[in-house]
């Protein structure tokens, strides 16, 4: 690997460790004095998108576990975002959909939470924003999972 190559990826990561740092586990925005974080947030439109949509499809979608899933699952289920049921045919099947409430609002907490993205990409004119979302894009879709990562 060039140095100046080997130089610019450390400085990447070192930023996209500020960024994981500022949003991971952060609060993005309250709806009706209920916390609801990024996470939560994309899980919400992945109900909307697909309604009935189950705890395996979503945790295979984001890349984490079912556990972690429950966990989220769980938390919007408290804070009346979505309704959980279980199916009849097989009790360890549960389905999952926005709560009325969610369905109404979730364009609302969508700009809010919006909104605190767009400051991140305040420093961005339209020209390098739309080559980050390309390039953005271009290394997403390079990635399968940690078994390609080096071992070295």
């Amino acid at each position: 690997m060039k140095n100046n190559r080997k130089k610019q990826i450390k400085e990447i990561l070192k930023n996209m460790h500020k960024i994981r740092r500022l949003f991971s586990g952060e609060t993005m925005c309250y709806y009706q004095n209920k916390p609801i974080t990024n996470t939560q947030f994309i899980v919400l439109g992945l109900i909307k998108n697909k309604e009935n949509i189950g705890i395996k499809e979503i945790a295979q979608t984001l890349g984490i576990t079912c556990s972690a899933v429950t966990q989220i699952i769980n938390n919007l289920t408290k804070n009346k975002y979505i309704n959980k049921r279980i199916s009849s045919a097989d009790r360890r099947n549960i389905k999952i959909k926005l709560s009325k409430n969610s369905r109404k609002n979730i364009n609302y907490i969508e700009n809010k939470l919006l909104k605190n993205f767009y400051n991140l990409f305040e420093s961005l004119n339209d020209k390098e924003l739309s080559t980050f979302c390309k390039l953005n894009s271009k290394i997403t879709k390079n990635l399968i999972g940690p078994k390609n990562l080096s071992k070295k």
